[in-house]
């Protein structure tokens, strides 16, 4: 489990219709991490987060993004993720399209 005094926030890796995505590195370790901040005072954007959670909260597989944890802090859920150094999903996306025509 990681807890908020654990993390230093970084630069500013996305934003979306889902709340913003920081890098951040675990102090103890040094494990960079990606923190997904989601404003939990909209209504549609916590139907989202509870989809969210509940299907990470169900999967372990060495193919799909670790979920460290999710705290609240300052008006906003935080979702501690696995950093992907590759970039994006989308970005992934679009490269394995190209490639595979």
């Amino acid at each position: 489990m990681i807890f908020p005094n654990d993390i230093a926030y970084g630069e500013l890796l996305g934003s979306g219709n889902g709340g913003i995505v920081k890098k951040a590195i675990h102090k103890q370790t040094g494990m960079p991490l990606a923190v997904k901040i989601i404003n939990v005072y909209d209504k549609g954007k916590r139907h989202q987060l509870y989809n969210e959670l509940g299907a990470m909260g169900q999967q372990d597989s060495p193919y799909l993004l670790k979920c460290y944890g999710a705290f609240f802090e300052e008006g906003s859920v935080r979702l501690v993720l696995e950093f992907m150094d590759c970039g994006s999903m989308e970005t992934m996306i679009n490269v394995l399209n190209e490639l595979c025509g």
